[in-house]
């Protein structure tokens, strides 16, 4: 059993598989106190289903260790909408995405950490191609947990300088892994990742679902989704579609 340790660490919790695996090893693992932030966005259909999972979580880890329970402070939810614009940070985000793929997500919660007062909290940013990678990676090849100005872009420290990413050297296998070790994997199976259903239901198109299909974790999407992410035309869908259905039920 982890002793514990410290102030509170401020985690973004989404629900999802990376940053619920960084609560769970934070409590169990390290026996920390983990203050969950979570960035509520109306706009996303999927927040519903996240905040469930959430709480369904939460219950179950009373369940699985009842002493590291009570170490999961209240979700504290931060509407997105709330959110003030902020130049010091939006103007280097911009010149960032011009040659980084980063998510929009990135400006947003920088400019809610600096609206908020937050500082050293963690992103649950996986070990797989992707521009926050990349700017991570130092020119030496060695990966980053935070961002400096002597070792990544100009653009990224007044963006990413609120931030630390404990996970980033870690893939969803290395988590698996990690999770199975520890007892908690159950709950990650749990977790939620699709961006667009209304439902519990993945939907099988949005981003999170097909990287989910592309980094071993098919099984999490229903066969209904799965057969969406392959016949989408993004994905060469059209030949799929020829093959099962033949040509001239495409025309």
């Amino acid at each position: 059993m982890a002793e514990q340790s410290g102030a509170p660490i401020t985690i973004l919790w989404t629900g999802g598989w990376d940053s619920t695996f960084r609560v769970m090893q934070a409590l169990l693992q390290e026996g920390a106190v983990v203050q969950p932030v979570y960035l509520l966005s109306r706009s996303r259909p999927s927040y519903r289903v996240e905040l469930s999972r959430m709480e369904k979580i939460r219950a179950q880890l009373s369940n699985f260790d009842a002493e590291a329970a009570p170490r999961l402070l209240p979700l504290r939810t931060i509407e997105e909408d709330a959110i003030e614009p902020n130049p010091a940070i939006s103007t280097p985000f911009a010149q960032l995405r011009q040659e980084y793929r980063l998510g929009t997500q990135y400006d947003v919660l920088a400019r809610m950490c600096r609206q908020f007062g937050l500082e050293n909290v963690e992103l649950s940013v996986e070990n797989a191609p992707s521009g926050m990678i990349k700017i991570l990676t130092s020119p030496d090849g060695t990966l980053a947990t935070r961002v400096s100005p002597d070792t990544t872009p100009a653009e990224a420290y007044p963006v990413l300088r609120d931030f630390a990413f404990p996970v980033a050297h870690l893939t969803k296998s290395d988590m698996a892994e990690g999770a199975e070790k520890m007892g908690f994997l159950a709950l990650l199976e749990d977790t939620w990742f699709c961006h667009k259903a209304k439902s519990d239901q993945p939907c099988g198109r949005c981003s999170p679902c097909c990287q989910a299909m592309e980094r071993g974790m098919s099984h999490r999407l229903p066969l209904r989704a799965r057969l969406i992410y392959h016949l989408d035309p993004r994905r060469n869908g059209r030949k799929l579609r020829e093959k099962l259905f033949g040509r001239r039920v495409l025309r």
